[in-house]
């Protein structure tokens, strides 16, 4: 055999014993934390300690030795490749060509580690694929389901009255939006007999009213909007995680029955840009929302490769996205393996998805062209209810946390997102002088205190001019 083609195998296999020492010492790390949580949560539970020798065995021992083992084909390889890496003619070049290997086996081993710590402080978790907000996911021992949003006959996702706030301030009405009062024609008139016109405010969590534990739900946009004022009445309609779908439901059912003057729809520019048309399901929630994540009850195009795939349970979710989007649990050899890691996770799906598109090309799952259109179609629908209704409807919004620092004028808005508004473009009204330091919360894509307020006052200045 030709010296280079030795020298490319031998290097090979150090590359591969670099390799498993890494895997193998990530593995043997989490199985003696994994044996020090077991232990403890028995002898929580069971009020005695226990030393389970077979558990031991298996999650640390037996990596133990496994790992030793790779050291030594290590050490074994490395003395081989002194013999020919050149031929070897003196213990001196002996001992230099496996100095050699060695840096060679090192320098693999720390790519390999700083590659999987990189991928961790990024997020990424081992056997698991997506890291997209609409598909954060875990799993879990035991799924536990707290569902907050319900959906009603035509699919419209509201409030669930049953849903336990911690912080005493959510009042949901008997409609299924948190408001003191109910949305109904009687309190609507009433308003307009007091000289109050009614001014609705239907969108996403930032509507619902979401914060942390720097500010209080008080301090978030409509909940300010309902102190400022004194000469309207604000409806808001505020649905964590819903999209223009959910929106255009809201205003077919209330419109018409409590004919407001002013309708705002709060446009998210990270998340309400539709990337599927999803149809609104009966009874169905958007979300099955879960110990284990909200996971979407209509499975994303891109995901399932078929349109409109319905999960009728939190149950059915789960089992479907642990499939689905991790290698968690899987029996066969190959993804058990690679779900110890995170870049062998995240090679494993990467060539999967290579080899789906080399065997079945997609047929227009991502329709890149269209997918503005999805949320176009539901904010002109709403548009058209509303002329119908002699509302006016008109649309803040709401900057997207990755952009608001690269939005500036009118034109950078018109080019980020006009293909999504189209002539709905001069009914958007876009807050600039945002920042995503000064108005966002750390780490997340909503407002904090300062953002909330400036974005009330923005929102109730685009009320007020059409009042009049």
């Amino acid at each position: 055999m030709r010296l280079s083609i030795k020298a490319f195998l031998i290097s090979l296999l150090i590359a591969i014993a670099a390799f498993l020492s890494v895997w193998l010492c990530y593995n043997f790390v989490a199985g003696f934390l994994e044996g020090e949580r077991r232990l403890f949560d028995y002898e929580l539970l069971h009020g005695q300690p226990i030393y389970p020798h077979l558990y031991w065995w298996h999650a640390v021992l037996l990596r133990f030795f496994a790992l030793a083992g790779v050291m030594v084909l290590a050490y074994s390889l490395l003395k081989y490749t002194g013999r020919f890496l050149p031929a070897y003619q003196s213990n001196k070049s002996l001992y230099l060509n496996f100095t050699l290997g060695f840096i060679f086996y090192m320098s693999v081993v720390v790519v390999f580690a700083v590659a999987e710590k990189h991928l961790r402080v990024k997020g990424f978790v081992p056997g698991q694929e997506y890291r997209d907000k609409e598909y954060l996911f875990t799993t879990v021992d035991s799924l536990k389901s707290f569902q907050q949003h319900l959906a009603d006959g035509v699919g419209m996702n509201y409030e669930n009255p049953d849903y336990s706030w911690t912080d005493g301030l959510h009042q949901v009405n008997k409609e299924g939006f948190y408001s003191p009062f109910d949305y109904t024609p009687e309190v609507a008139n009433a308003f307009k007999k007091e000289g109050k016109k009614i001014v609705f405010v239907i969108g996403d969590s930032f509507t619902e009213g979401v914060f942390d534990s720097s500010f209080s739900y008080v301090e978030t946009f409509a909940q300010r909007l309902k102190t400022m004022q004194h000469d309207y009445a604000v409806f808001v309609f505020g649905v964590g995680g819903s999209d223009p779908l959910n929106y255009r439901l809201i205003t077919e059912k209330y419109v018409p029955l409590l004919k407001p003057d002013v309708v705002i729809i709060a446009f998210c520019g990270s998340n309400d840009v539709m990337s599927y048309d999803r149809i609104a399901t009966p009874g169905i929630p958007l979300y099955w929302q879960t110990n284990a994540g909200w996971l979407l009850s209509n499975v994303p195009e891109e995901l399932s490769g078929t349109n409109n795939l319905i999960l009728a349970s939190a149950q059915q979710a789960y089992y479907y996205y642990k499939k689905a989007i991790t290698l968690n649990g899987q029996d066969s050899g190959l993804p058990r393996f690679c779900s110890r890691l995170c870049f062998t996770t995240q090679l494993y799906f990467k060539f999967k998805t290579l080899k789906h598109f080399i065997v079945k090309k997609p047929d227009g799952a991502h329709r890149l062209n269209g997918q503005a259109d999805f949320s176009y179609q539901h904010l002109h629908a709403i548009d058209s209810i509303c002329l119908a209704q002699n509302a006016a409807m008109q649309i803040v919004f709401i900057p997207d946390d990755a952009k608001v620092d690269k939005v500036k004028t009118p034109e950078q808005f018109n080019n980020a997102y006009g293909f999504v508004l189209k002539d709905l473009s001069v009914k958007t009204h876009y807050p600039f002088g945002y920042s995503y330091k000064t108005d966002y919360l750390p780490g997340g894509h909503h407002f904090n205190a300062e953002g909330n307020r400036k974005f009330a006052e923005f929102t109730d200045s685009i009320i007020r001019q059409n009042l009049h």
